[in-house]
């Protein structure tokens, strides 16, 4: 029997879980339990890859349609960020795991990686083969934006047949 569950998650550093990484710091331990588990598990790192895919709030704000997650977007835009870009981190992962279903390229650099234990701070370990840790080091944030709007405006990728 195959076994379907594949993990994503958002957090990490470049060298180590709980480097640069809110979700990491909180929690290093269940990231080294699932890189030991056998599942499928896709790391897309906090930083500086989830933070790649961002908005600039002073050119882009007017890209949303009139709808709900549009509106919800521009106030979490301007109220948690000063800066003139604010990046989509939540935004990459549901990219990712659309991106690899319809088969895109958007993920333009991936690692087979173990997770180290506390003993070795929680970080990274690249490998010459896979595994089944993948991280995510770098993505193609313009297209995966430019989908992202594309289907807030009515016009989604269109998915593959169904076999």
């Amino acid at each position: 029997m195959k076994i379907r569950i594949k993990i994503v998650w958002l957090g990490g550093g470049p060298e180590a879980v709980n480097d640069w990484s809110f979700n990491g710091e909180n929690d290093p331990w269940s990231v080294y339990l699932i890189g030991q588990s056998g599942l499928e598990f896709w790391i897309m790192l906090e930083n500086p890859t989830g933070a790649s895919l961002a908005i600039d709030k002073r050119t882009e704000l007017g890209l949303y349609p009139d709808n709900r997650l549009g509106k919800y977007l521009v106030a979490i835009s301007n109220i948690y960020s000063t800066d003139t870009t604010k990046s989509l981190y939540d935004l990459t992962t549901i990219s990712m795991v659309i991106g690899n279903h319809l088969g895109k390229t958007w993920l333009t650099l991936v690692e087979p990686s173990v997770v180290l234990g506390p003993d070795q701070e929680y970080r990274w370990q690249k490998f010459d083969s896979p595994t089944n840790v993948n991280i995510i080091r770098e993505i193609d944030a313009q297209a995966m934006k430019v989908d992202f709007f594309n289907t807030l405006n009515g016009k989604p990728t269109a998915l593959p047949p169904t076999r």
